[in-house]
């Protein structure tokens, strides 16, 4: 879920905004109304988003707690990749 959300809602972000700055121009609001309406929704936005971001630092630590056994094993890369004669 949080690598979705860190995915939308930058698109979410400006199509929000381009949406919510054209409906208040036509209602014929003023602009430091929509300023402040654009504020709150670039903060909602950007909190949840960084939020997606420390859930997924978060769980990438995590994970390491609990590595396998074959994790750990050297890989003898020269068995995989043929010699250059």
């Amino acid at each position: 879920m949080a690598s979705l959300a860190v995915t939308i809602i930058p698109i979410g972000l400006s199509l929000v905004s381009i949406l919510v700055f054209k409906f208040l121009v036509s209602l014929g609001t003023r602009s430091s109304d929509a300023d402040e309406v654009l504020g709150v929704t670039l903060t909602v936005f950007m909190l949840a988003y960084v939020f997606a971001r420390i859930v997924l630092l978060g769980l990438a630590l995590a994970l390491l707690r609990h590595l396998p056994p074959s994790a750990y094993v050297a890989v003898d890369w020269t068995k995989f990749y043929p010699h250059i004669l």
